[in-house]
């Protein structure tokens, strides 16, 4: 939404993070990560992947009860006014 990023005060953007672990409570690794600025960055507006691309294609080998966190965090600041996120059409398919 364009009101996240214009107006007097605006997102100073949002962290979309996967991790990966050793069952529920076990330390958990980070695989990839993007820092948004879409107040600052015209190109981190709209629908986003990684590595720049509108989507995120991540191959894995993990053992059979590994977790999967999608992880979302407020920009630089830490203050999550304005910061609009969302993960869209997530799939975890065995090869």
């Amino acid at each position: 939404m364009r009101a996240g990023w214009s107006g007097l005060v605006h997102t100073d953007g949002a962290a979309f993070r996967i991790e990966v672990g050793d069952g529920e409570g076990g330390a958990r690794r980070v695989v990839a990560e993007r820092l948004l600025r879409p107040g600052e960055i015209a190109a981190d507006r709209g629908l986003q992947g990684f590595a720049g691309s509108k989507e995120f294609v991540l191959d894995l080998d993990l053992p059979r009860d590994t977790v999967v966190a999608l992880v979302t965090n407020p920009g630089p600041s830490g203050r999550n006014q304005y910061d609009l996120t969302a993960w869209r059409r997530v799939e975890i398919a065995p090869r």
